[in-house]
């Protein structure tokens, strides 16, 4: 399981139901009102490990530094636009097949 940084940081949680619920409260208030929607902060590393355990892969996380995830979403994106141009020539083969096939 990737995660960015060493895991120290943390993130806010809250469950989704009760940030629904926020959202409901925060729309229908008067203006000027303030809401927090905030339950716990966990360090990351503790979530990654629960999470990695309920995938039942403990111990794989992968701590990536902010250059590594740059390279990776530039990899990612090099790889969606290959994906896109193999699509398109699919798609002209295809129609070349149909004519051939008159």
């Amino acid at each position: 399981m990737p995660c960015i940084g060493d895991g120290s940081h943390h993130w806010a949680l809250v469950q989704v139901d009760d940030i629904a619920e926020l959202y409901v409260l925060a729309l229908n208030a008067p203006a000027g009102s303030v809401y927090a929607g905030v339950s716990q902060n966990l360090p990351l590393a503790d979530i990654t490990r629960t999470l990695s355990h309920a995938a039942r892969c403990l111990g794989r996380n992968e701590w990536l530094t902010r250059a590594e995830l740059a390279r990776l979403r530039r990899e990612n994106a090099q790889l969606k636009k290959d994906n896109k141009e193999l699509a398109m020539e699919r798609d002209v083969l295809k129609r070349c097949m149909v004519l051939w096939v008159k």
